[in-house]
């Protein structure tokens, strides 16, 4: 069930998986997930819930929703949805025909199984390009936006950090939004930003919020503006780019100008100049025998002996330096493995936190999603494009062993069943997690070679 099938570029679609059966199935198993080609996905965490009475076409059906991914199209055209295809076993009660039926039947009837397959139809998606008159300072997200911008003080000194942040949320597909431009004054020292970012999921409409938290040190005392905030969405109800914008802010700024790190005339600042007058150690003009006896004392001093011996223990350190670097160089592959691991686990902490909470269904989306979004970066494949094929061939194209492959489209497998039909994922979740983190290893270890 597809919530729409005339949309824009960009516009978000709910796809629903609903089972109805007029039999118990038995060993559910995902034998073909649904194919999103030309789509992002994002899939929805289907709460559990009782079976309903649904009358279908005329029977009388149990129904469930068993799955939901919300799609956004990335190109214009028509998209076809491939279905998914579960399979099953349902039982069936029969009769022996060759015995005489007795009263017993009716008390303890025999059942026989039945493999069972079947699936949903092809969907398409009519999609829209989105007009040609797009704004500079557009978004990328269709849907509908809101903006609240504040700074934390409008009057400070010189020196003292200005905290700015920017808000925006509303519905849509918001990782594809860009960063606003801030026109901040040339006299500030400006710092890129804290991002914080929250997604929601209520109904089936994918939505959220996204934090800009810059921080600003202005170095020169006067009157500063900064121009508002504008920022553009594509509105699919109104069938038109829509604009919020922001007020400006004047920021009265007091104290003494702050020079820069680096003095244009050369000059040293005030406390390098105090760092160098330590430094220096004036000479004695007094007469030759107080020069004399300096020297006979500095020459029987530890500080003297320090200074001969000091040649001597850097080379025993640089000697030592060499060693070791020579070492590391030789084991390149445990090197390499270390990096390996630690891309790795960096791309599964989501999934590691869905794990210690066990959140099943959220935590093979969050694998899977980390698989993906691995090979796109490594192979540079654009998530509209992304598909097991062209994965496979660029990963071979880079000597990738193809029993990594088989391991990576096997992993894949057990996510994808785990989200439609959890009963058929033979491992638990902790083999499925260290399955992944060692493929992420062994690709990026394999990729680098």
């Amino acid at each position: 069930i597809v919530s729409r099938k005339n949309v824009y570029q960009g516009e978000q679609i709910t796809v629903t998986y609903k089972l109805y059966n007029q039999v118990q199935p038995y060993e559910l198993e995902l034998k073909k997930a649904p194919n999103y080609d030309g789509f992002w996905k994002e899939n929805v965490k289907v709460p559990d819930s009782p079976q309903k009475i649904e009358v279908y076409q005329g029977k009388q059906y149990r129904t469930r929703v068993i799955y939901q991914d919300i799609i956004f199209p990335q190109r214009s055209g028509k998209l076809t949805i491939d279905p998914l295809e579960l399979s099953c076993v349902v039982q069936v009660q029969t009769q022996d025909r060759r015995r005489r039926r007795s009263i017993f039947d009716d008390f303890f009837p025999s059942y026989q199984n039945y493999p069972y397959k079947f699936g949903g139809s092809k969907v398409t998606i009519d999609v829209k390009a989105l007009p040609s008159n797009k704004p500079a300072d557009f978004s990328g997200v269709v849907g509908k936006l809101n903006m609240d911008v504040s700074v934390d003080k409008e009057a400070s000194q010189t020196g003292d950090p200005i905290t700015m942040r920017v808000k925006i949320s509303g519905t849509g597909n918001m990782r594809k939004l860009a960063e606003p431009a801030i026109s901040f004054p040339p006299d500030f020292e400006v710092y890129d930003p804290n991002i914080k970012e929250t997604n929601t999921r209520a109904g089936g409409i994918l939505g959220g919020s996204k934090t800009y938290e810059y921080l600003v040190i202005p170095s020169n005392p006067g009157e500063f503006n900064i121009p508002p905030v504008t920022l553009s969405y594509f509105d699919p109800e109104k069938k038109r780019y829509q604009n919020i914008s922001s007020s400006s802010y004047q920021l009265a700024i007091t104290g003494d100008p702050i020079a820069s790190a680096s003095s244009p005339s050369g000059g040293a600042s005030k406390q390098e100049l105090e760092l160098l007058e330590e430094d220096i150690r004036f000479i004695d003009t007094g007469s030759g025998l107080a020069l004399t006896q300096e020297e006979s004392s500095f020459a029987a001093s530890g500080m003297h002996w320090g200074m001969y011996g000091t040649p001597f223990a850097l080379l025993l350190l640089l000697i030592g330096f060499k060693r070791r670097k020579e070492e590391q160089d030789a084991d390149v592959v445990g090197t390499k493995r270390k990096k390996a691991t630690k891309v790795a686990l960096k791309r599964l902490k989501g999934a590691k936190a869905h794990l210690t909470a066990n959140e099943h269904k959220a935590f093979y989306d969050e694998v899977s999603r980390a698989i993906w979004g691995y090979l796109g970066d490594k192979l540079n494949i654009d998530p509209s494009e992304q598909s097991r094929d062209l994965a496979s061939k660029e990963l071979s194209q880079r000597q990738v062993q193809p029993e990594t492959i088989t391991v990576l489209n096997q992993t894949l497998d057990t996510c994808e069943m785990a989200l439609f039909a959890p009963s058929a994922v033979g491992q638990n979740m902790q083999e499925s997690y260290d399955q992944a983190l060692k493929l992420i290893s062994d690709l990026e270890d394999e990729i680098s070679a």
